[in-house]
């Protein structure tokens, strides 16, 4: 009863326990009534709820089937080759119906949806099954797909091949001079017959290509003039013909060979007209009508079926709500009783908590406040309860404990504990403040930041007494030769730092040299002769930095330019900075262009110069920065490799133009694609795998490829690069030596490394015309290639007297600007279409 009486009276937390009780019951009674009200409604609710799940997770079960019934026909759509799409997709509509069956005989509807309206989805999946099996074979099958194909098939390829060989009997009889004495007079018509013809089927294709969306589809209504303005052409050549062959002008089969012209051609031109009307019908394309007219549509009305249903169910869902508010309802005046109490009783509390915890504590903490100021002798009344008395005595013991570390607090927070040096917050308050007042002086300032070398393996051979030992004794040399308004501290490990006022750029270098020379002489400890090896990096103010952050950086990045050129003094300068915030953008913008492909490849072709034919491309790097604008490719590479995503843009770079190429093979343009690979990325394993992998992606034959590797490339890492050529040569790709001839070894590697073709560098080739040096360089460069069976490109064709000179020597093959300038890709297959066939240079 002691207890009980001391814990009720004395004690708040007594007190509070009786007023937790009586509040428990009242709240308890009222809780206890509504549970017993409300359990009723919310049973039946359940059940309406649960049923209403399940016939919704139904209906999502049949939409996510449908969902993916379509995605899969749509993938067959897109590549009717693979046959597991078409497959996947009957069978996830089959399980959308199966769904339904289950949907239209739950037991709880009850009358509550129109079974009328959901009994109409088995006929409609019965309708869209069957209009997708015929979509499914329709879509396999080329000719039902495309009508037009079928006459393609069947008339214009047999009468354009019936044209080509009669036209090739007629060319070979009339090249017969021997045979044919009128071969001056009839070999030109035939040959401008020829090209007429071919320009005809050539523009037929491009037709075609465009009615299936490959160009644009603007241009149909001008191909189909030009396709019938060339064939009235070839028919005026083949009346031309027909004269020669009444004058006797023409051989004996060539007269059979004409006659031959005039029926494939004739009936060529027939089969085109008929194709021509083909595309104009709106249904030149079975599987697109299809899909309009009956799958959509019945797709359309199962989603809006299922909708209406859904939207039913929360109709009911509804009604539920509103039942249980009314329930609700009922017990609000029972709830609003209950929290009156509760107000009641918590404004008692309120009272009660003000007058024995919010005041005795409000007098602690004013308190604290005031010893946090400095102010002490400050005298805490006691409390009525035993909680609040504990505090204030708590308050007292940590008084007297706060004030006996306060002092040991502020000097181990500004000095460095080992040397009782300034710690690194201490030193940037005096940089601070040296800066303040250097503004008002117009003073200089000087940063010099020190790293000692080795400190690790001293403290690894030695131990760490040792190593501490140095460090302290390294403070007191740099200590020495200070003056009384400069500051020395250690900022880090083995990391020091100094704050020169006043003193010119050259004075600091001298005080460097000076630091260097104490540091450097030998530190005897414990019997030991210790060498070590400081690096000083040097940034001033206000020459090299606007601000403290910026001095205690740019010294720090000159010491790392020290450390990195292996000197032991360095100054800062922007020129060596790579750290600069220009160069950081460049290099995030850089991994941005990459991820976004927001990069762009040029190409520069490569033609024969014996037959003056494009033979292939040079993929040439360009980087359109939004500010900066264009920035040359090395440019681009260099903050690659300084960034670390050299590698990300080499990959991208081959993976673009490789897919280039396969564009361009399909339009019938068969170009090779030639890549410069960096240093870093020949070092790299993964890249023979990629290569392989790209390839497959694109369906390119890997001689389609060229690599061009330079000598430095190769020399960096001789044995892993070799390893990696030679992966790439076993998959097929072209290899190339670029840039040749311009280092000291590069016709060693040659017997190492499986290359198929030299490119001679552009500085023997600019002067090649009136410079002996570079005749006699160029000339053995190609005799050795001939000797090991290599091709050989020469770069920087410029003139044509450069290109003459070139083809004389035997150099297989010719890159510059006197061809073109790299073009974009549109820009290159619009060039190849203005070149003159045949003699283009000659």
């Amino acid at each position: 009863m002691k207890y009980l009486k001391l814990v009720t009276f004395r004690s708040l937390q007594g007190r509070h326990l009786i007023a937790t009780v009586i509040l428990t019951s009242v709240v308890l009674i009222g809780v206890f009534s509504v549970f017993f009200s409300v359990q009723e409604t919310r049973n039946q609710v359940a059940i309406n709820l649960e049923s209403r799940s399940e016939l919704l997770t139904n209906s999502r079960h049949i939409h996510d089937a449908l969902w993916l019934g379509y995605t899969h026909l749509d993938r067959f759509l897109l590549d009717p080759n693979q046959a597991e799409y078409a497959t996947e997709s009957l069978n996830s509509f089959k399980i959308a119906r199966e769904y339904t069956s289950y949907l239209i005989n739950h037991t709880w509807l009850n009358g509550k949806y129109q079974e009328n309206d959901l009994s109409l989805l088995p006929n409609y999946f019965d309708e869209l099954i069957a209009a997708i099996n015929h979509l499914i074979i329709s879509r396999k099958d080329p000719t039902k797909q495309y009508p037009a194909m079928a006459i393609s098939n069947e008339n214009l390829r047999p009468n354009l091949r019936a044209f080509v060989n009669a036209m090739a009997i007629m060319v070979n009889e009339a090249t017969n001079e021997e045979q044919n004495p009128h071969f001056m007079e009839v070999y030109p018509e035939l040959t401008h017959t020829r090209y007429l013809w071919t320009q005809t089927v050539s523009n037929f294709r491009i037709y075609m290509a465009n009615q299936l969306g490959v160009f644009d589809k603007s241009a149909l209504s001008t191909q189909e003039h030009s396709i019938e303005t060339l064939y009235s052409g070839v028919n005026q050549q083949l009346s031309k013909l027909s004269m020669y062959d009444n004058q006797g002008k023409l051989g004996f089969e060539s007269s059979d060979a004409l006659e031959e012209l005039y029926r494939s051609s004739k009936s060529w031109f027939g089969s085109y007209l008929d194709i021509k009307k083909t595309y104009q019908n709106k249904n030149w394309r079975t599987d697109v009508e299809l899909m309009r007219t009956t799958v959509e549509p019945t797709l359309f009305n199962i989603w809006g079926l299922l909708s209406r249903f859904e939207e039913t169910l929360e109709t009911s869902a509804s009604k539920d709500i509103e039942e249980f508010e009314s329930s609700a309802n009922k017990q609000e005046n029972l709830l609003w009783g209950i929290s009156g109490i509760i107000v009641l009783v918590a404004l008692l509390s309120l009272l009660s908590m003000r007058r024995f915890v919010f005041r005795p504590i409000s007098l602690v903490t004013r308190a604290l406040r005031e010893e946090a100021a400095g102010e002490s002798g400050i005298i805490i009344p006691s409390s009525l309860t035993s909680e609040t008395q504990n505090l204030v005595d708590a308050f007292s013991k940590m008084r007297a404990q706060i004030r006996s570390r306060q002092i040991a607090l502020e000097n181990k927070s500004l000095y460095d504990e080992l040397t009782g040096l300034p710690n690194r917050s201490l030193f940037i308050d005096r940089i601070k403040q040296s800066l303040s007042q250097a503004d008002i002086s117009n003073n200089k300032l000087a940063l010099i930041a020190i790293e000692i070398r080795h400190l690790k393996k001293i403290n690894d051979t030695l131990g760490h007494n040792v190593g501490d030992r140095v460090l302290i004794e390294i403070a007191q040399r740099l200590q020495s030769i200070l003056n009384l308004h400069d500051t020395v501290s250690r900022t880090g490990g083995d990391q020091f730092s100094i704050l020169l006022n006043n003193l010119l750029e050259p004075d600091v270098l001298k005080f460097c040299e000076k630091i260097v020379e104490v540091l450097s002489d030998k530190h005897h400890i414990q019997q030991l002769s210790i060498e070590i090896a400081p690096i000083l990096g040097i940034a001033t103010y206000p020459k090299h930095a606007n601000n403290y952050s910026q001095l205690y950086q740019r010294a720090d990045i000159a010491k790392h330019m020290a450390k990195k050129n292996m000197i032991q003094v360095m100054m800062y300068t922007a020129a060596n900075d790579e750290y600069n915030r220009e160069r950081l953008n460049l290099m995030g913008d850089l991994k941005d262009a990459i991820v976004k492909n927001n990069l762009d490849l040029h190409y520069q072709p490569k033609l024969n110069l014996r037959n003056n034919q494009v033979v292939g491309v040079e993929a040439l790097l360009r980087w359109n920065h939004p500010k900066f604008n264009w920035i040359d490719a090395e440019e681009t590479i260099l903050i690659a490799e300084q960034s670390g995503s050299i590698d990300q843009l080499s990959f991208w770079t081959i993976k673009t133009g490789i897919k280039q190429c396969a564009d361009w093979k399909k339009i019938g343009l068969d170009l090779s694609m030639a890549i410069n690979l960096s240093v870093h990325t020949l070092q790299n394993n993964k890249l023979p795998i990629f290569v392989q992998d790209t390839l497959t992606e694109y369906d390119l034959p890997p001689s389609s490829l060229v690599l061009e590797i330079t000598e430095s490339a190769m020399m960096t890492n001789p044995l892993k690069a070799t390893r990696v050529a030679l992966q790439l040569d076993q998959i097929g790709v072209v290899l190339s030596a670029d840039d040749f001839g311009t280092g000291f070894s590069s016709f060693s590697y040659l017997k190492h490394i499986p290359i198929d073709e030299i490119k001679i560098d552009k500085s023997f080739i600019v002067n090649i015309v009136n410079d002996g040096t570079d005749v006699a360089i160029v000339k053995s460069a190609i005799s050795l290639a001939r000797s090991l069976g290599l091709s050989v490109i020469a770069e920087g064709v410029e003139t044509d007297e450069t290109r003459i000179m070139l083809k004389q020597l035997e150099c297989d093959y010719g890159q510059g600007y006197f061809f073109s300038k790299p073009l974009t890709a549109n820009a290159l297959v619009k060039w190849l279409k203005l070149q003159t066939p045949l003699e283009t240079l000659e």
